[in-house]
């Protein structure tokens, strides 16, 4: 799908980002930023992500930041559910 062709009206493509103990932030940002920034070209919440643990408890990151899960990994919606 090219940006262009995102309809403001269309939902927004929802990324999972699995974090595990000791995961790096500089990694994370890396991931999401091109999301971010294709949101505000488009003006469009066209991406989101959640974020989601094995456990569906906080992890560390190797930085000491604390992260919570923000969609449960069992109940997180699947391709098939949509």
């Amino acid at each position: 799908m090219s940006l262009e062709s995102k309809s403001k009206d269309q939902p927004a493509q929802t990324i999972g980002i699995m974090l595990i103990d000791g995961f790096s932030m500089m990694s994370i940002t890396t991931m999401i930023n091109p999301f971010r920034s294709a949101n505000r070209e488009l003006n469009a919440k066209a991406f989101k992500w959640e974020f989601l643990t094995l456990d569906d408890q906080p992890v560390t990151a190797s930085d000491g930041f604390e992260a919570k899960p923000t969609c449960l990994l069992y109940t997180s919606p699947s391709p098939r559910d949509r």
